[in-house]
């Protein structure tokens, strides 16, 4: 049986990401950061834009300036070839306009379910070129908070 789009977007569908496109907040990978032509309805013509990749996507973005520094800020690092291998978070948000918008931000912090706490804060003491702490894991392994 033949399936048919039921979607003006299933039917002529997009090759760019939006924020419709995202139902909740997402970690993602880039993998490639590049320059691509692309058509400008407002100028009518064929400009480079920056094009941002993920890994396991099929869509890609075109970054504002807004979302760029947003990844420059998360990277440290505002060369465009830094941002490869970095996980950000893909969000949908609305513009200062009231637009649709995809909001960058740092992915949460990893939370390991096996603990129960935060690991104890550790004073480091230099000895003889060698970071000791063994002594202080010895004395403190079995913390119980």
């Amino acid at each position: 049986m033949v399936e048919y789009p039921k979607t003006v977007s299933e039917l002529f569908p997009s090759k760019w990401l939006k924020a419709v496109d995202l139902e909740k907040p997402i970690s993602i990978e880039i993998v490639s950061v590049g320059f691509e032509s692309v058509y400008d309805a407002q100028t009518r013509e064929h400009v480079l834009k920056l094009v941002v990749g993920f890994k396991g996507a099929q869509k890609r973005i075109i970054p504002n300036k807004t979302q760029c520094e947003a990844v420059w800020a998360i990277t440290a690092s505002e060369r465009f070839a830094d941002w490869v291998g970095y996980t950000i978070t893909l969000a949908p948000g609305r513009a200062n306009n009231g637009k649709p918008t995809i909001v960058i931000s740092a992915p949460a912090p990893q939370t390991n379910e096996n603990s129960k706490s935060p690991a104890p804060e550790v004073e480091v003491e230099e000895s003889q070129g060698k970071i000791e702490f063994d002594e202080f894991w010895e004395e403190n392994q079995s913390i119980d908070n």
